[in-house]
């Protein structure tokens, strides 16, 4: 989804998406953060904040904007010498999938 780059210290999230769940009851959530070396995860390392960023989110049930969004997580994460992959986890499907776009743009500061 995106980099952190080398030594970068997250310190917001704002989320935008398309309508990607047209059910009368959406069910689309998803959780925010580093994606673990293997790829296949959010990483729980305590570097990249200790756990995910963000969950639960709900933006793709509607189309919009998130505004500013910020947690425990993300104001843990501590630099490093390298970037780091970012990245969604989808943790319940869309009850009526529609096909979309989910942006996240990322505010950061270096130490």
């Amino acid at each position: 989804m995106g980099i952190l780059p080398a030594g970068a210290i997250p310190c917001f999230v704002e989320i935008d998406a398309t309508h990607m769940d047209a059910n009368a009851i959406p069910a689309l959530a998803f959780s925010l953060g580093v994606i673990n070396d293997a790829e296949t995860a959010i990483s729980t390392a305590a570097a990249d904040g200790g756990a995910a960023w963000l969950t639960g989110r709900p933006e793709g049930r509607a189309a919009g904007v998130s505004g500013l969004l910020t947690s425990a997580a993300m104001r843990a994460v501590q630099p490093a010498p390298v970037e780091r992959k970012l990245g969604a986890q989808f943790t319940a499907g869309a009850a009526t999938a529609v096909a979309g776009t989910l942006g996240v743009t990322v505010y950061f500061r270096m130490p």
